[in-house]
Parts: structure tokens; C-alpha cells; sequence
């Protein structure tokens, strides 16, 4: 399944076109889009949106010209069991091969205390539909790292940060590797810029679409950056990772092990973190082998059809 996510600051036609380019040369599945600013929302504005009519949507309107949030979904593509609003979010349980999730579009206020209500509200969405999985998507208005803010007073939104990382514990989401760069939101001055739209998953998730990363694509129409989920890796089965003795001899391995590691930051459960900074870290060695030792297994092969050449 794939998913995408834009804060577009406002519904008008050439913002429509710009989502709908996304959506088709992305073969987008499910478009969570904030701050539509229309108060009326409808077919014909769905079939904008995705550029054909081959659509279907939930909408929560705008209260004047603020806000408004709409989840688009290719027709057929999932079974919507039921919607859900709730004040900063609207959302949809579907089945989707033989299981139950939940998809949630988020538009959180700059305001701490109306950001909370939000957090509490979907806690308490989440007791009551019950242990299905949660994909929740949007603009947060909110980090969960202070690295993730620059720009802006750190501790002024300390409180916020971590009644953020609190909902996030609570709802046991993962904030999956992000990549294409390190914000989602620039001040017009250039002078402040943060991550503030991002998916979040349940673990469950994460293994089950086999999720790859979430993707910051370029910002254009708005202030904020779409971002997409890149989900459907095809699975060849297990690979085998060899592992070279002959590394250790290299003076700079082990410093090399212990800076990488050392970068690598995941957001999530224990056990999680720990499978995914292996993950990477197993990426990057297979990249340091290359350009470290030349794939060094290539010329000992070569060594050993060369050997067996002069025996021969």
C-alpha cells in the first residue's frame, strides 16, 4: 500500500493539479492531506484531487478558512468499515487483505493545549476500537527530537515535545527511518525549519507492508514537504550476511563500527530500535566493504580461478 502525506496550505486548483501529479507518478494507494482550507468538501473536488474519478474519501471541513483535513483512496483498493472525527483528526478502520488498521489524518494546532487534547482523544479512540494497528500520518505541528527543530527556542517547546513523545510511547508507535532530508516545514524567512509531518506506525505495520523508510519529497506549493511511505519491498527470502575476519586487520574498522553506530537514531520499542540500527548498520558495512576492500570476495574468487588455472 502505498501513502502519501501533504500539508498543501489551502485547496485552490493548481495545488489540486500538484497532488494529483504526486498521486499518479507515485501510484498512490491512500493521500492524507491537511489544511485543505474548504469548508465544503466534495466529489468533484475529490476527483481533483486525485485526477479521476476513480476515488473515494472522508473528509473534516475547515472552520473558515482554517484547517480541513481529507483522506483520499483509490476506489476498491481497501473495505472502509467505518470513519471516525475528532478534533485535529479524521480517520477510517479498514480491512486490507484479511486485517483490520486503522488510518489517521492528523492536523495539530500550534497551541500545547490543543495539541494534548488531540494525543488524548486518539488514546482514548484507541481503547475503544481496540488492538488493531495504527498508521498515523500528518502534520503534528510537533518534534520528537530537539535536533528535529532549528531555528525556534528549544525550551519554550520542551513540554510539548514530550507530551509528543509520550503519545507516541502510549499509542506504541515506530517513527520509521526518514530520508530525502531533514525537515518537512520552513519558515518563509528561511530562518527556522522543522520536521514536523511524519508517519507513525505500529510495529506490526512496519513488518507486515514491509516498510522501507518514509521519503521527504521536494517542497514546491507550500510550506511544508509531502512525504511518502515507500512500502512493498519485494521479499527474496532471507540473504545471508557474510561477515570477513579480515576486517578486523583493517587499522579502522572498529573505529569506523563505533562512529556508525553511534549515528544512528530510531524511534520506537526497545527491541525494535535494536533490529533496526542492526539493519543499517549491516548496510553500511556492506558499503564500507565495497569501497574499503574492493569486494574483496569477488578477488578471492578471482585469486582462486587464477590458482586453479596454474594447478590445472
Amino acid at each position: 500500500m502505498n501513502l502519501l502525506s501533504y500539508n498543501i496550505r489551502g485547496g485552490m486548483s493548481s495545488k489540486r493539479k500538484r497532488v494529483s501529479y504526486l498521486i499518479k507518478s507515485n501510484n498512490i494507494d491512500v493521500c492524507f492531506i491537511q489544511e485543505t482550507k474548504l469548508s465544503g468538501f466534495n466529489d468533484y473536488l475529490a476527483g481533483a484531487f486525485w485526477g479521476s474519478s476513480d476515488v473515494e474519501w472522508t473528509a473534516c471541513n475547515s472552520v473558515g478558512a482554517a484547517g480541513g483535513m481529507v483522506i483520499l483512496w483509490r476506489k476498491g483498493a481497501l473495505t472502509v468499515n467505518f470513519s471516525f472525527v475528532g478534533k485535529g483528526f479524521v480517520g477510517i478502520n479498514i480491512l486490507w487483505k484479511d486485517k483490520g488498521y486503522n488510518l489517521v489524518n492528523v492536523y495539530a494546532l500550534c497551541s500545547v493545549l490543543e495539541r494534548r487534547l488531540v494525543w488524548t482523544s486518539l488514546l482514548h479512540k484507541k481503547q475503544l476500537i481496540g488492538q488493531e494497528e495504527w498508521c498515523i500520518v500528518g502534520d503534528f505541528n510537533e518534534v520528537l527530537r530537539a535536533d528535529e527543530r532549528i531555528g525556534e527556542g528549544g525550551s519554550k517547546h520542551a513540554r510539548g515535545m514530550e507530551d509528543f513523545w509520550g503519545f507516541v510511547e502510549d499509542m506504541d508507535l515506530v517513527d520509521v527511518n526518514c530520508v530525502g532530508g531533514n525537515f518537512t516545514w520552513f519558515k518563509d524567512n528561511g530562518k527556522a525549519m522543522s520536521r514536523l509531518d511524519s508517519f507513525l506506525l505500529s510495529r506490526n505495520i512496519v513488518e507486515e507492508w514491509e516498510v522501507i523508510d518514509q521519503r521527504i519529497e521536494r517542497r514546491d506549493i507550500s510550506d511544508h514537504s509531502p512525504i511518502r511511505l515507500n512500502v512493498g519491498k519485494i521479499d527474496w527470502g532471507p540473504k545471508n550476511f557474510r561477515f570477513n575476519n579480515a576486517w578486523f586487520k583493517h587499522e579502522g574498522f572498529m573505529e569506523f563500527i563505533k562512529d556508525e553506530w553511534g549515528k544512528l537514531s530510531f524511534m520506537g520499542r526497545g527491541d525494535y530500535v535494536l533490529y533496526a540500527k542492526l539493519k543499517a548498520l549491516k548496510e553500511k558495512l556492506q558499503v564500507w566493504n565495497r569501497e574499503v576492500f574492493v569486494w574483496i570476495d569477488l578477488k578471492m574468487e578471482e585469486g582462486w580461478r587464477l590458482l586453479m588455472s596454474w594447478i590445472g
